[in-house]
């Protein structure tokens, strides 16, 4: 045993153990996230995202459900289906390009719901997916 063992209290060696044997797990972790290759998606609040407007005194409106972000913030989502929402209703029809983000969306057939599915895509895998309904 060296010296700077022989001084160190059992309670310190104990801590130094636990501290390497949570750094050992964290890589083991990290590591089995990237090989997985699995990105995260996230369900982000889609909460305070209905665009409203008055037009011949009839309140018309849009809404945005099941708002997910994959590599990409939450607050980037909203902003991204808020002005594709807000889009919608004014112009009847979503733009193709939104902060950088390519918009691809499915129109509702005729006798259904009025909803539409829209995916946003940008470089590096960002992916946003929601659905306007209105």
């Amino acid at each position: 045993m060296t010296r700077s063992m022989r001084i160190a209290t059992p309670g310190l060696r104990a801590a130094l153990v636990v501290v390497v044997a949570a750094a050992a797990l964290a890589l083991v972790a990290a590591h089995s996230r990237a090989a997985a290759g699995k990105a995260h998606t996230a369900t982000c609040s889609a909460r305070g995202l209905s665009p409203t407007r008055k037009h011949d005194g009839v309140t018309e409106g849009v809404t945005v459900s099941k708002l997910r972000a994959t590599v990409a913030t939450c607050a980037t989502a909203r902003t991204v289906a808020h002005g594709a929402a807000v889009a919608l209703l004014d112009h009847d029809a979503v733009p193709r390009k939104i902060d950088g983000y390519t918009l691809s969306s499915k129109a509702p057939c005729v006798a259904c719901t009025p909803q539409r599915t829209v995916t946003a895509t940008a470089s590096r895998g960002r992916r946003i997916t929601f659905v306007l309904f209105g």
